[in-house]
This record gives C-alpha cells, sequence and structure tokens, in this order.
C-alpha cells in the first residue's frame, strides 16, 4: 500500500481530485469503472455526525450513479486498537473508498447493485480519511481534533493487476511471479500469497527502520508478520532458512532501482526473521506438548472454535498450525 499525509489540512475535494487523476489519467484506469463510496451522517459513539454536504456532491459529478452513501460501519474509519503507537488515543473520521468494477455487466445490475452490497464484483483501490476525531481505546466517547488531517491510500498491487490483468488476481502480475518462480510451489494459494506479501512487506518495514517482534505497538506488528509467514512455510513444509534468502534478494533486485539502500540491509532482515523464528519454534514445541496434555486431561475428542481460541490465548498456537501439528505425521522442518 502507497500513503500519503497532509497536516493540517480541511481542503478534502483537492484530495480526492489528486487520486481520481491519478488513477484515471496517469495510470490510465477506465473512470466510468469506478465507484465510490462516501460517508453522509450516523449517530457514532452518541453523536451525530456528518459530512460536508460539498464533498459528496463534488463526488456525484465525477461518477454520478456510481455513488454510494455508507453509514459509519462502511464509511467511518477508526484506527485499530492494536496500532495507536504508543498513544492512549484512537484516531478517525469519515472515508471516500474507490473501487474498481471488475465486470462492466450492466444487463445484470438491480437498483441495489453496488460495492457495498455486492463485494466480490468490485476490487477496493484507493481510500481517503479525513481524520478529524478521536477517541479513548475503549471507543467510549468521540471529540474533535484540534487538527485535522488527510491520508490517502492506494492499493499498489491491486492497481497493477488492474493494469496487467483486469484485477482478476492480485498475485498474477510481473512482480509477483518474479517472487513465485523463487519457490518450488507454482499456485496461488492462501499460503503461497502470505509468503509472496509478508516477505516484501518485511523487507521494507525492516530497512526503514529496525524493529525487533514484540507485544504492543509496531513490534506486535512486526510479530504478526513474521509468525504468518513461518507458519505459511510450515504448512507447506519448505525451510524458511532456504527460501527466505532467495525472496529478499528477488525484491531487492526488482526495486533496486528506486530504493538502492535495501541491499545493505539483506543480513539485518534475514536476522531479525530466522531468530525470531527459534523463539517461535519453542512457543511451537512447548505449546504444542500442553495442548496434547489439555486434550487427555479434558478428554476432548473434537476440537471445537471455542477449545481453538482457549489454546491460542493459553499457548500461543492459532488454529491452522494447530490441526497440522496435531497430525502426527507433520512436523517442524529442522
Amino acid at each position: 500500500m502507497a500513503a500519503a499525509f497532509k497536516v493540517p489540512t480541511k481542503n478534502e475535494i483537492e484530495f480526492i481530485n489528486n487520486l481520481w487523476e491519478f488513477l484515471t489519467e496517469i495510470i490510465g484506469i477506465d473512470g466510468k469503472r469506478i465507484w465510490l463510496s462516501s460517508f453522509k451522517k450516523d449517530l457514532i459513539l452518541n453523536e451525530n455526525i456528518s459530512q460536508d454536504d460539498k464533498i459528496n456532491l463534488f463526488l456525484k459529478g465525477l461518477v454520478g450513479e456510481r455513488l454510494v452513501i455508507g453509514k459509519a460501519k462502511t464509511n467511518f474509519w477508526t484506527m485499530g486498537e492494536k496500532t495507536t503507537l504508543g498513544t492512549k488515543i484512537r484516531r478517525c473520521g469519515p472515508k471516500v473508498d474507490f473501487f474498481y468494477e471488475l465486470e462492466n455487466n450492466k444487463s445484470e445490475r438491480d437498483k441495489s447493485y453496488n460495492p457495498l452490497t455486492y463485494p466480490e464484483n468490485f476490487l477496493e483501490i484507493g481510500t481517503i480519511v479525513t481524520i478529524k476525531y478521536y477517541t479513548d481505546q475503549n471507543c467510549t466517547k468521540l471529540k474533535k481534533l484540534r487538527n485535522q488531517s488527510i491520508e490517502t491510500a492506494i492499493g499498489i498491487e491491486r492497481v497493477a493487476s488492474i493494469v496487467e490483468n483486469g484485477g482478476s488476481n492480485l498475485y498474477q502480475t510481473s512482480f509477483f511471479q518474479s517472487l513465485l518462480d523463487k519457490l518450488p510451489i507454482q499456485n496461488y494459494s492462501e499460503e503461497i500469497k502470505i509468503i509472496l506479501d509478508h516477505s516484501k512487506a518485511l523487507i521494507f518495514i525492516l530497512t526503514e527502520e529496525l524493529i525487533f517482534p514484540g507485544l504492543k505497538d509496531r513490534r506486535w506488528i512486526i510479530k504478526r508478520l513474521i509468525r504468518n509467514l513461518l507458519d505459511s512455510f510450515y504448512l507447506l513444509k519448505l525451510d524458511p532458512k532456504k527460501y527466505l534468502s532467495r525472496l529478499i534478494d528477488e525484491v531487492i533486485k526488482i526495486y533496486r532501482k528506486n530504493y538502492p539502500e535495501k541491499e545493505k540491509s539483506k543480513n539485518t532482515v534475514l536476522d531479525v526473521i530466522l531468530n525470531h523464528e527459534l523463539v517461535y519454534r519453542r512457543t511451537l514445541e512447548d505449546g504444542i506438548k500442553l495442548t496434547k496434555q489439555y486434550l487427555i486431561k479434558h478428554k476432548i475428542k473434537r476440537i471445537t472454535q471455542k477449545h481453538e481460541e482457549y489454546i491460542k490465548v493459553k499457548f500461543g498456537i492459532r488454529p491452522k498450525i494447530l490441526h497440522f501439528l496435531l497430525n502426527t505425521n507433520n512436523k517442524l522442518i529442522n
């Protein structure tokens, strides 16, 4: 994802127009296949919140009937609980989402047809959030920020997939294909997608600023990314040590021209991931022993969703890797 911030500003229309022109004129996406969703008004934390009418009038002028007015659930963003970056507040505000219609089939449309009711027919490619409010960690009361800001975000891979294959597959682009070629499995299973996506993400995050896995804020995000990545390697019975180096080399090669500094950080990225793998392996190995003891003690023969949640919280093993390790034929790659 690419993002741009402007602090402080109140000119939402300028940002909306800039994103529209970038997508339609610079990238060359057909504007007639772009739909927009926006916020008008809703009751949020017992406060009546409304959007400036000028914004929705401008959006209407861009796309006409392809403008959808959503409620707080779809078009009011609130910062996630785990991404507060050490602060005790969660920023929030109304947002405008840009969607690309995957199949422009007007004959099958009814009055309810739009990206919010038929999400499978659309690809969200961009969003603009006007961050003008904040709340506490528990979302109990909404307050207005002294200085509002605007964030523009674009899904880089999503836009690339529209240009290269009409948006039919986010991973069937030249970039991801070159990464896939470094693996012995040539398909787009969920695990393969996670390996391709998270490898790239970790390279960029860890070379911007060295952040070690942990329990809070950005450290928690790094921890989740690494463990998702490792789980996918384990589920495919692939050795992370063997393939991570190849993937990192390929990402660096692709981005060398614009990001030459990434090349110097290859070993650092590998060290962070593989050092955390040692920690995670101990968690899994100890956790699966305790899980088996727990299942025997309570005479559990069928693991339910409630059991999965308990085991995840108590022993640190998530459901997918749990069932993999409980199969006696499966072991972690040494």
